[in-house]
């Protein structure tokens, strides 16, 4: 009876958030599969299509879900997933949202679709029973947690498009044993495996940098993991209590000694180590001791190379901690106490500096101290300044020269910022300049270090436009503009940016002619050639000798006022320097010209003399200059006589020899030669003949069998002959023909031939 009630109560509440019960229910009782979709926040139940809800299909033990976008806590909070075993998301949902099946006891296998893009937050966790994952080809972000506590995951793998996942996303997944990160991976993130007893293999792709901290804490069965190359940083204690593991570490990577390991090498920096100042200091110091009837010190070796260690490691961080975490004594075991300082310039001002300091000054007036080390490390105008000081007896160095050299700091942690000396660059082709990137010390805010370029990658954006080598020299090919990225091979990789522009500045400008004339009132723009052709900025500046005789505007423009000269110069406006100079002479210069005969169309073989017309008509100078703009279309003389080549069109120029601006130009359409028809009779037929023109694509010919009647068309034929059969005999017919060329994008046509006369034999 009590099971009967239940089944009646489940009834109800699947009618209850259907639109319409009957026939649902109907459904149900008859075995068929379960429909029920989320009711809005109104209550209103409706279709997924129309309110852009979560559609559920029930089939016994498998839930099919489907609608778009976000799959939400809040979407199936009402739906009754008792006795649901398998889960399968339909195409179309892009998101499965944080919480989303969190808890839920009896789901045993979850399938997503190639559409599912994200995984959020807890969206999996505490699904105990879970022991099957099928991920879809395009899953790109696997949340915190998202699975956390899926005891019963048995195996994982994921597909190459994960290129995110985030804290802890399979944390305490106890009967995992074998796990398949897609290529996309590059970084594990915090505990991302913590607790995962029974995990025994891990696959990895290439690309993976950074193993994060206790990514595998407590995976007492791993046994061997193959850590790729390109890892550069693995942080504390990421196979902590790993105790069956193996582990296949890189040769470059190096134990930090807190549990990390960091590729080998760190920042670059290149300075001077000053022996000569430390050889200062020892005298100062020991004048100091002297004072006070103390014994002398001396110099030891150990100490003084600890000493000059630490000089430059102030560079980076003014701090009683060296750059790497370790206290500063870890530099020389024989190191009981250190001085520090940075920024002033001489060996008398730094004791001054120490002396003034109780603390420091303890140090150097300590009768126990018998040996000392002293740092001296110069990087442009900053020098850091260390003494090191030991209670046992000196073994002495060798006198020591200063040195210049590259030195490699170790660094822990990521809390140290790079930046670019400049971020914007503005060169022209072929010049170069060097980006130095500094390092911000976050113990003496008014120092930065320079650190070498090796400790960086270079690349451009767009090398065909600006290069850099390995050393962070910049480039400048051709005009354009390319971003220049470094990024750090140690540490965090952090990236940095510059911006160049290369600018193309002008070489030249060529005007038209060295002199100019013009009619008096006439004004004109004279033509100037700017080089190169790419210069970013043709801006020019204009100036006339005599304002009086001839102005010039802004623009370039002249107007001639009266008789006269005078000398215009121009000068590039992008800083390059350069100019020119021409001439303008002002007379009774030809003022305009006309072509009084210029023809619109001609056919190949035809000539024309052109006639002119120069205004004003007591003009000095009458001789033109004629110019085609090609002339295997149609030629010009210097006489003017006009002659068509080719089908086509083309441009001719009358320009006044003495009057710039007095110019005329038309357009001739060259047609095709007229093509010569030839015919044969024969026994009831009819054989043509032709030669298709130069330039012409094809001929049509046209027919007709009684004099002044309408020609029509016969055929039309790239080739050179046709063969018209079955005609009567003793019949006369009469052709034409004509040839077309395609000039633009529009055909032109030569003159009809001749027609022909052919009787049929």
């Amino acid at each position: 009876m009590a099971n009967l009630w239940k089944k009646a109560a489940a009834c109800f509440l699947a009618a209850a958030m259907l639109s319409g019960g009957g026939p649902e229910l109907c459904a149900k009782a008859a075995g068929t599969p379960e429909v029920i979709t989320a009711a809005s926040e109104t209550g209103r139940a409706k279709t997924a299509e129309a309110a852009g809800e979560i559609s559920v299909v029930r089939k016994g033990n498998i839930l099919l879900l489907s609608g778009k976008g976000a799959l939400t806590k809040e979407a199936l909070k009402n739906m009754d997933f008792s006795g649901i075993t398998e889960i399968q998301i339909q195409p179309g949902i892009t998101t499965i949202a944080s919480g989303a099946f969190q808890d839920q006891k009896t789901v045993q296998r979850v399938s997503l679709p190639d559409s599912v893009l994200t995984i959020e937050t807890n969206a999996f966790r505490g699904c105990e029973a879970l022991e099957e994952l099928h991920f879809g080809k395009s899953l790109k972000t696997i949340g915190s947690f998202a699975f956390y506590r899926c005891k019963s995951l048995v195996s994982l793998a994921l597909p190459d498009s994960v290129k995110t996942l985030e804290t802890g996303a399979f944390q305490e997944c106890t009967a995992l044993k074998n796990a398949v990160l897609g290529s996309g991976v590059k970084k594990l993130p915090i505990q991302l495996f913590r607790g995962c007893t029974a995990l025994e293999t891990v696959e990895t792709g290439k690309k993976l940098e950074v193993i994060g901290e206790q990514s595998f804490c407590l995976c007492r069965s791993l046994k061997n993991f193959a850590i790729p190359s390109e890892v550069y940083r693995i942080d504390k204690n990421a196979f902590l209590g790993c105790t069956s593991l193996t582990l296949n570490l890189p040769e470059d990577l190096e134990d930090q000694g807190d549990g990390s390991y960091r590729k080998k090498g760190g920042l670059k920096i290149f300075g001077t180590y000053l022996y000569s100042e430390a050889e200062k200091i020892l005298t100062l110091v020991n004048q100091e001791r002297g004072k006070l009837g103390l014994e002398p010190v001396e110099m030891d070796r150990e100490l003084l190379e600890g000493a000059m260690i630490r000089s430059a490691e102030l560079n980076v961080l003014y701090s009683e901690q060296r750059p790497n975490g370790a206290s500063f004594d870890s530099v020389s075991s024989k190191a009981r106490a250190e001085n520090r300082l940075i920024g002033v310039g001489s060996a008398r001002e730094a004791m001054e500096v120490w002396m003034q300091s109780e603390g420091f000054k303890g140090h150097i007036l300590d009768p126990e101290v018998k040996s000392i080390g002293v740092g001296c490390f110069s990087q442009g105008k900053i020098k850091c300044w260390v003494q090191l000081f030991g209670r046992e007896k000196a073994e002495r160095p060798g006198k020591q020269a200063d040195i210049s050299k590259l030195t490699d700091i170790r660094v822990a942690g990521e809390n140290y910022t790079f930046y670019l000396g400049k971020t914007a660059l503005e060169l022209e082709p072929g010049k170069s300049e060097k980006l130095t990137v500094y390092l911000k010390n976050s113990g003496f805010s008014k120092a930065s270090a320079a650190v070498a370029p090796e400790t960086f990658q270079w690349s451009s954006s767009n090398s065909s436009v600006v290069s850099v080598d390995e050393n962070g020299t910049v480039t400048a090919k051709k005009g354009g503009e390319a971003t220049i990225t470094c990024t750090s091979r140690y540490g965090d990789r952090q990236s940095l940016c510059a911006k160049v522009k290369v600018q193309v500045k002008l070489t030249a400008i060529r005007p038209e002619a060295k002199n100019i004339r013009l009619a008096v009132g006439k004004k004109y723009r004279p033509k100037l050639e700017l080089l190169p052709s790419n210069a970013a900025n043709t801006a020019l500046t204009y100036k006339s000798s005599r304002p009086s005789v001839v102005t010039v505007t802004e623009d370039g423009s002249l107007l001639a006022l009266k008789k006269g000269s005078a000398v215009i110069t121009c000068t590039a406006g992008d800083g390059s320097r350069v100019r020119t100079k021409f001439t303008v002479t002002v007379r009774n210069y030809a003022s305009a010209v006309r072509v009084v005969n210029a023809p619109a169309d001609l056919n190949v073989g035809e000539k024309q003399l052109l006639q002119t017309e120069i205004l004003p008509v007591n003009a000095l100078h009458k001789e033109v200059n004629w110019k085609s703009s090609d002339p295997k279309i149609a030629s010009v003389t210097k006489s003017g006589v006009l002659k068509a080549n080719r089908p086509g069109k083309v441009k001719i120029t009358c320009q006044a020899r003495y009057g710039a601006g007095a110019v005329k130009s038309f357009y001739v359409t060259v047609h095709p030669k007229t093509p010569v028809l030839y015919g044969k009779a024969l026994e009831g037929g009819v054989k043509l003949a032709w030669k298709v023109p130069e330039g012409a694509k094809n001929c049509t010919v046209y027919w007709t069998n009684a004099p002044g009647r309408k020609f029509r068309k016969l055929c039309t034929s790239t080739g050179r002959s046709y063969t018209w059969k079955n005609l009567k005999k003793g019949r006369t017919y009469y052709f034409k023909i004509c040839a077309m060329a395609k000039v633009g994008k529009k055909n032109v046509y030569s003159p009809w031939s001749k027609v022909l006369e052919v009787t049929v034999k």
